[in-house]
């Protein structure tokens, strides 16, 4: 899990539901963080390489799934201009069909309007803009059809909508885009927006991954789930090296 307050983070533990009634082994400096998430996002599991899950961009909702990427501050998805099989066969985002959207700034937080991403298996050229993005609780509310109060938004959110993705990996991905999570200190971040619109209690990120490929992983936007915890695992908190980028100091590396 993450503690986004600036220049520092959290490791060693992660997020399901159970009070700490129901859970008396948790550690007394979990308790503060435990089930005090905003919203769960369910995981899937692609081979052991991505992490992905649901969220929606606009208003009415455009619904859409990406990795969850705590290693990028960008955030884009296929457009409605990116044609051929690769965009096509993903959800892509058409901007006349979003009241919200707003044609300005760009994903990784310059003032250019759009970019280009180099990955080291493929390539994305895309278009930038602002919308609402949201969340709906994988459990209370999924696919955003249920109750209302379990949801997030994060206004004005900088993304960018691809024009043009090499075939390879994209087409042959299960998610349509990425989602950036890096710290606030990153101004394309999603949790930049989160902190600034003081959308949650405490700036907080619980992330399980499951090793299990059929089943889900978990991601607490506001606090963690005890159900993901060892019985009496300490919390342990370490300062990250730049405000934006999860990057920890280490002293050494032990292999057993």
């Amino acid at each position: 899990s993450g503690a986004d307050g600036g220049a520092s983070g959290a490791a060693g533990v992660g997020g399901a539901a159970g009070s700490t009634q129901e859970l008396p082994g948790l550690h007394p400096d979990l308790v503060p963080l435990a089930n005090k998430g905003k919203v769960r996002i369910d995981l899937l599991n692609n081979n052991n390489s991505q992490y992905y899950g649901d969220f929606t961009i606009g208003r009415p909702r455009q619904r859409f799934s990406a990795v969850f990427d705590t290693g990028s501050g960008v955030t884009w998805v296929p457009g409605s201009k990116c044609s051929g099989a690769t965009c096509e066969e993903h959800h892509r985002f058409d901007t006349t069909q979003s009241s919200s959207f707003e044609g300005s700034g760009c994903a990784g937080g310059s003032r250019a309007a759009g970019g280009r991403i180099h990955y080291g298996t493929g390539e994305v050229v895309f278009d930038s803009g602002n919308d609402v993005i949201g969340f709906c609780d994988s459990h209370t509310n999924p696919g955003c059809h249920g109750d209302q109060v379990a949801s997030l938004e994060v206004p004005k959110q900088v993304f960018g909508m691809s024009t043009q993705q090499t075939p390879y990996p994209f087409r042959i991905l299960p998610f349509d885009g990425i989602l950036g999570l890096a710290p606030s200190g990153s101004r394309g971040s999603v949790l930049h927006q989160l902190k600034a619109a003081k959308a949650l209690d405490r700036n907080v990120l619980g992330v399980y991954l499951s090793q299990d490929t059929h089943r889900t992983g978990s991601l607490s936007f506001g606090g963690v789930e005890p159900g993901h915890i060892a019985k009496n695992s300490p919390l342990h908190w370490h300062k990250i090296l730049d405000p934006a980028e999860w990057l920890g100091g280490i002293k050494g590396v032990l292999v057993d």
